[in-house]
């Protein structure tokens, strides 16, 4: 029997060493989308792989290099990491991320688009080897980043224990040098991929999502933060978060605009 083709060719396989500290482009990073935590530090992890390439490949890695890169022991207890890696890797192909404006030619009219990180994941059967392969909108979001990008210790990430924790991190760490950042309430929802009609009374909405993500920020001692309420009447209407490094010295000084700016360009 002949072999079949797929429809659409792989790009050639890559096989990186993974990279202690990844960028994405800060509108991947505030766009919305909601997963489990395993599975945002699998996309992370796979970020991980690009390193100063054109064109995405095919990225091919070890179930060992994973298990690293994601803070569990794989020599202990292999054939569960290797399932869990398998069970994160489908569900996240089902996941949606939205893009609000998006263009992917210059001159296209700007549009919503719904649609996936992951084309594929393949596991090489007896190698304990796994070969990726992501979406082609990604590509001007995660290569050739000159500007307007975050860095993301990969290390750090794996401390963190919870979605909103995850994505709150990445969402202060582009303000990193400047230590505060203000969002109005729906930026806030949208960016931690909070629905509309989920939690919309502030104070589950603060206790399920703003207090659970900073706890999981304090236990991982990667950043003390401290939310500041700014309201219109009786309603909160922006959430200034201020945060610092444990052991550093907070910073009192309200940023400037430019300040501002210069902290998105790092």
């Amino acid at each position: 029997m002949s072999k079949k083709t797929l429809v659409k060719p792989q790009p050639p396989l890559c096989t990186p060493k993974p990279k202690a500290v990844t960028a994405m482009a800060n509108p991947l990073v505030e766009t919305s989308f909601r997963m489990p935590p395993s599975e945002l530090k699998l996309l992370v992890f796979v970020c991980s792989l690009i390193h100063e390439e054109d064109e995405f490949y095919t990225y091919g890695f070890t179930v060992d290099q994973a298990a690293q890169a994601l803070g569990r022991k794989f020599d202990r207890d292999h054939m569960r990491f290797y399932d869990d890696l398998k069970e994160w890797s489908k569900s996240i192909l089902t996941r949606v991320v939205c893009l609000p404006g998006f263009t992917y030619y210059e001159g296209d009219a700007p549009k919503t688009m719904y649609t996936h990180f992951f084309d594929s994941f393949a596991y090489v059967e007896g190698q304990g080897r796994v070969e990726v392969t992501l979406k082609d909108w990604l590509k001007p979001y995660l290569l050739g980043l000159k500007s307007e990008f975050t860095r993301i210790a990969v290390r750090d990430f794996a401390l963190l224990q919870s979605f909103y924790g995850l994505k709150l991190f990445m969402l202060l760490h582009q303000y990193r040098k400047i230590g505060r950042r203000t969002f109005t309430l729906p930026e806030l929802r949208f960016s931690l991929g909070v629905e509309k009609d989920e939690y919309p009374e502030w104070g589950e909405f603060d206790r399920r999502v703003i207090k659970a993500a900073i706890n999981d920020l304090r236990r991982a001692d990667l950043l003390v933060v401290e939310p500041i309420l700014h309201k219109r009447g009786r309603k909160v209407h922006e959430v200034e978060f201020k945060f610092y490094k444990p052991g550093a010295v907070e910073r009192d000084a309200t940023p400037s605009p430019e300040e501002q700016k210069k902290a998105k360009l790092i």
